[in-house]
Formats: C-alpha cells, structure tokens, sequence
C-alpha cells in the first residue's frame, strides 16, 4: 500500500472503505491508534494483517475492530504485546462468526485462563489455523479449551513456547485429525510417548517441529512414514 503507515495510507483506506477486502500492514512502523478508526469503517473486510508493529496498539482501540468482525475469515495481531484477553472477550467474541484463521503470537498479556474462557465460549465457526506461539502464560486449560472447539478442523497449530502445558493436554493432539503441520518447540513436556501418539493419531500431519523438546527422541520406527519432523538431530523424515 502506497505510503504505509503515513497520512496517505490512512485516508487511501478510509476512501476504500466499500471495496476492500484484504489489508495486510504488517510491520508497519507508523501504525498508530488513529489508524484503526478506518479500518473498522471498511465494509465488508475479510483478511487483516496487523502483526509485529514498531509499537503495540492498545486493547480499547483494537476493540473497535468488532466492527469488521462479521466478515473477516483471517486476523494476525502478532506482536502487540500490550494486548490482554479483553481482545479476546470483547473484539473478537462475538463479533467474529467467520473467523478461520487467528495468529496471536508474542502476546506475554494473554493467560491461559483468559484464552480457556475464549473459546469455551466462542460460538463462532471452529478455526482452521491458530497461532498461539511464545504465549509463555498459556498451558493445559487453554490447548483443553482449543481443542475442544477447534480440533476437528484445525490444519495448522502453532504452540510453541509453551513451557509448562502438561503431557496429558499435549496428547490431546492426537484427537486433531485433520491437523497438517504442528509446532510445539519448547513444550517440555512433549516426550517420545506424546509423540507417538500424535503421529499414529494425526493421519493427515505432513510436518511437525519439536525445536527444543529434549525428551524427543528419533526413536520412531515405523510409526508414521512421510513426515516431515524438524528438531531432531536422528530424524527429520520418517
């Protein structure tokens, strides 16, 4: 987008308003409260990319987005990390039905009991791709809660970083059938146990990344051919 993050890009979108459907301003060094007002007058917004700004935005201006919630199948605010659960309670449910894709990464704000109330709530559509990445708060409450609205639809999960999310939570995977790709990296829990039953599991699971998981051994024999596995010194294709 022509000046991005400056006066332009704010009155280009505010002149787009009926015709846009997709707005991606990631990394966008200017972005600023003012911009949001704009954007949540955009009609009928299906992808929004606002990840890994120079500064956060806050919770009440990115609230107004609930505006735009009713069409949008794709939202990334990676990186806003003064963003609390309130985003969650009060930007994204209910106002956001369609929602299929959700990247909230690098939000330290967000806790696992926050993000349990999420979706143990959430009556939207479930998701097909979450990024919940170097949530370092998050654990068992809140993988319990996902999975149980998500699970059956997820394709790509994204959980690493979460230290301290237990074993019995982590083999919940197993149960996300359609899951793709999965990267649980720094889960400590995560053991060659959790493993074998996510492979045998997840039929449809192409990659997956275990970056810092000591306790995963390459011990697989013929568990599962054709997957991708990244982080393990003995095995990287099965």
């Amino acid at each position: 987008m022509p000046g991005r993050g400056g006066p332009h890009a704010a009155t280009l979108i505010a002149s787009s308003k009926t015709t846009l459907r997709r707005l991606r301003l990631r990394e966008v060094g200017k972005l600023c409260n003012a911009f949001i007002e704009p954007i949540a007058e955009i009609v009928a917004l299906e992808y929004l990319d606002l990840a890994e700004p120079a500064e956060s935005l806050t919770d009440d201006t990115v609230i107004l987005l609930s505006k735009v919630g009713t069409t949008l199948t794709h939202l990334d605010l990676s990186g806003h990390g003064a963003l609390t659960d309130d985003v969650l309670a009060h930007s994204l449910d209910p106002y956001a039905p369609a929602l299929a894709s959700l990247l909230l990464a690098h939000l330290p704000e967000l806790t696992d009991a926050g993000v349990a109330a999420f979706f143990g709530a959430c009556e939207g559509a479930p998701l097909v791709r979450l990024d919940l990445a170097c949530n370092a708060a998050l654990g068992t409450d809140a993988l319990a809660a996902v999975l149980v609205h998500s699970g059956g639809a997820l394709q790509a999960l994204n959980i690493s970083g979460w230290k301290d999310i237990g074993e019995v939570a982590l083999s919940g995977l197993a149960g996300a059938r359609e899951l793709r790709t999965l990267e649980v990296g720094w889960c400590r829990a995560m053991d060659y146990f959790v493993m074998k039953k996510v492979l045998e599991g997840c039929r449809a699971l192409v990659e997956i990344k275990v970056w810092g998981c000591n306790r995963v051994e390459g011990k697989w024999g013929v568990t599962r051919r054709g997957v991708k596995i990244h982080g393990i010194e003995s095995a990287t294709v099965l």
